[in-house]
């Protein structure tokens, strides 16, 4: 309640590109890393808010399938998410 404001180095409407790379092969480190972020977003409500910005909270689900697509095995490949407002959530 007794919370002020404070500017953040977040930019509003910034859009991310998909990284394009080796992929980590630190697996250990990686985890580590993972786990820190999620404990200081659980516990730094600031930070919580600037990863999860309010917006719209329309949910919006996509999926897509391929019947019988792979050419050797004939085996069908299907996949889907769901976003609320502008986060993947599955």
């Amino acid at each position: 309640m007794d919370a002020k404001p404070i500017s953040t180095p977040v930019s509003s409407g910034q859009k991310l590109s998909a990284y394009v790379g080796e992929p980590h092969t630190d697996l250990e480190t990686y985890r580590s890393i993972v786990g820190a972020l999620q404990y200081l977003t659980i516990t730094c409500p600031d930070l919580s808010y600037v990863v999860n910005q309010p917006g719209s909270l329309q949910v919006n689900a996509f999926s897509d399938a391929d019947y019988a697509g792979d050419p050797d095995s004939r085996h069908s490949t299907s996949g889907y998410c769901v976003y609320v407002g502008a986060n993947l959530v599955s």
